[in-house]
């Protein structure tokens, strides 16, 4: 019996080495993010861009707020609205779609809560907001260009 205890215990202890809620930021490759010519400063620590599988998400409010928008987050309903000028987007946690101006936009996949942190497909938010994005893998840098004219992906 008492074998049985320790060998459940060792099971257990490693299953569950650490709280599952736990992201561990410091095990992401870098992603750096170049706006207009100026590589944003993200802390070493918690939120940042990582990859997500074939992704680069990141966190909603840091970006949102250096491409010039208001963020705001809403719990009860897991979202998020970033808010420029006349533009406004709505993002929801474990939805695809995103509501910019009131007209449906399909994103490439839905944003998810890391650790607190609204992280999203950064093309979403860069072309929901009017800029454009292209991708330098060499350097893991998403390149960012442009200022708010209005989404650059059509809606629906």
């Amino acid at each position: 019996m008492k074998r049985k205890i320790i060998l459940l215990a060792l099971i257990w202890a490693t299953i569950l080495p650490s709280p599952s809620w736990a992201f561990d930021w410091s095990q992401q490759a870098g992603v750096h993010v170049l706006l207009n010519g100026h590589f944003l400063n993200f802390d070493s620590g918690k939120p940042r861009p990582i990859f997500w599988g074939k992704r680069v998400i990141v966190p909603i409010r840091m970006l949102g707020e250096e491409l010039g928008a208001t963020v705001t987050w809403d719990n009860a309903f897991q979202s998020a609205t970033m808010t420029k000028g006349d533009l406004t987007v709505l993002m929801t946690v474990d939805f695809k779609t995103a509501i910019i101006n009131g007209k449906a936009f399909e994103m490439d996949m839905a944003p998810v809560l890391l650790d607190g942190n609204i992280m999203v497909p950064i093309r979403s938010i860069v072309e929901s907001l009017g800029y454009t994005l292209h991708w330098e893998s060499k350097g893991n840098t998403a390149v960012i260009n442009g200022s708010n004219k209005g989404p650059t992906r059509a809606s629906n």
